[in-house]
């Protein structure tokens, strides 16, 4: 299952990493990757964790819930 990214994940990765080499090391994700994420195009739910983990924020902060299925509600379901 796949997840959109938040619309200003290149913003928030470059507040905290300017340089995409020192993100990379943190991430344990490929630079193809990130690049993809960051122009809002679907990952999955295992690289939007790792990208939240070396961003050190939740995963919910980098998806675009609207977006992205299945929605919250309706996993509580």
């Amino acid at each position: 299952m796949g997840v959109y990214p938040v619309a200003n994940l290149k913003e928030i990765r470059n507040n905290k990493y300017p340089r995409m080499k020192d993100f990379l090391t943190k991430a344990d994700v490929s630079k193809r990757t990130i690049e993809r994420a960051e122009r809002g195009d679907k990952i999955s739910y295992g690289t939007a964790e790792r990208i939240a983990e070396g961003l050190g924020v939740g995963v919910n902060e980098i998806i675009d819930k609207d977006r992205s299925y299945p929605k919250e509600e309706e996993i509580m379901d």
